[in-house]
């Protein structure tokens, strides 16, 4: 990431959206809704990624005791379909929702389907 972060956010930005149908325009849009933002800081960007290869919260997870709703993409490479079952374990009371049609980026690729689902969990 040091040494070519805009490359770094290509690729990460690709990831977003790799191996659904709409990943060309999911891809895209993200990149359009980045333009004209400031460049983040690169020590807080290393930061986020350490924090996430070394946060192991599903202990936490266990001990919710409010509704919860987690969100999964069918085809996301970053949060493999596997966690939608962990997480299930961990809180059987959780309520959850597989994206057919979505990689990580849900809230882009079905995004009034997501706007649905989370209106419909917060009103409940």
């Amino acid at each position: 990431m040091q040494k070519n972060p805009q490359k770094t956010l290509t690729r990460f930005i690709g990831l977003q959206a790799m191996g659904n149908l709409t990943a060309r325009k999911d891809t895209a849009l993200l990149k359009k809704l980045l333009q004209g933002t400031r460049e983040a800081d690169q020590e807080a960007l290393v930061a986020g990624l350490e924090l996430l290869s070394d946060s192991d919260l599903r202990s936490s997870f266990a001990d919710l005791s409010c509704p919860c709703l987690s969100l999964f993409g069918q085809f996301d490479t970053l949060v493999p379909l596997q966690t939608k079952l962990n997480m299930q374990a961990l809180v059987p009371n959780i309520e959850t929702q597989l994206f057919e049609n979505s990689s990580h980026s849900l809230f882009i690729s079905e995004s009034e389907l997501f706007c649905k689902r989370v209106i419909a969990f917060i009103c409940g």
